[in-house]
């Protein structure tokens, strides 16, 4: 099984994968580094695409998975690079992956992010706030199997809930 965790930054994504790895005992796999390297790798070569680094990040991450042979994962993302989804395809787990998507207002948003400034390295020009303003419609729209408000619920009852659906989710 893979969970997609899709959110944007302090929705509450990393904390709520720890916990779900610990109760599916699934490894939390990330693309942010493979990003930052494939960035780099693309900016060298003088194109200043982000399409064509996010698509070679991907691919760099289904290579580093299939190498690492697991039965499932779960992996942190912003839910915007679903229309990469035909990568996850080559890795066979697409049809057993389970997205859930956190949710949670502005403001809530805000305060998480400025919590955590400085913290965690961010692969972007422009800092985790902006990208969290420009993303919301997108991810509005981004579909999801499981979409539960974070900023409404405690850290437990996320778990919980997401928990109860998966396994719904999982006897459909």
């Amino acid at each position: 099984m893979v969970i997609n965790m899709i959110g944007l930054c302090g929705a509450g994504k990393t904390t709520i994968a720890r916990a779900l790895s610990k109760h599916y005992h699934l490894p939390v796999v990330t693309i942010g580094e493979f990003r930052a390297k494939a960035l780099k790798e693309v900016e060298q070569d003088g194109i200043r695409e982000s399409l064509v680094a996010e698509v070679f990040a991907w691919l760099k991450f289904n290579e580093a998975l299939i190498k690492r042979n697991l039965d499932g994962f779960i992996i942190c993302t912003s839910g915007l690079n679903h229309r990469l989804e035909w990568i996850l395809k080559e890795i066979r787990y697409l049809s057993k992956t389970i997205s859930v998507k956190l949710v949670c207002g502005d403001r809530v948003l805000e305060k998480r992010v400025a919590q955590k400034k400085g913290r965690e390295p961010f692969c972007s020009d422009m800092d985790k706030s902006e990208f969290n303003k420009m993303m919301r419609p997108a991810l509005k729209t981004t579909p999801a199997d499981i979409t539960i408000d974070t900023g409404r619920n405690s850290e437990a009852e996320t778990i919980k809930k997401i928990i109860r659906k998966i396994g719904v989710l999982k006897m459909s």
